[in-house]
């Protein structure tokens, strides 16, 4: 569950163990990393600055090199369109 949570919900006192994961395997900090970079990118900002980040984001699930994060992100890739639309008309 320590791994499911954002990092600004972690508890002060389950930061180490959290940091001790991590460090343990490159594969699922990365995965970390990008499941909190993915969950930036639905906060509402302008659409040319959403398309550049978007890009960035692709670009660096594919190049992890982490085989089900890449084909995460290539199924994602289809529904761009769809997200882009949430950043110019956010629900609320």
């Amino acid at each position: 569950w320590l791994l499911l949570r954002n990092p600004e919900n972690v508890p002060e006192e389950q930061r180490p163990k959290l940091e001790e994961l991590l460090a343990a395997n490159k594969a699922l900090m990365t995965t970390y990393i990008m499941k909190a970079s993915l969950k930036e990118l639905w906060q509402p900002s302008g659409a040319w600055q959403w398309r550049c980040r978007w890009k960035t984001w692709l670009r660096m699930a594919a190049e992890s090199e982490i085989e089900s994060l890449s084909r995460f992100a290539r199924r994602l890739k289809t529904y761009w369109r769809g997200i882009l639309a949430r950043v110019r008309w956010p629900m609320h």
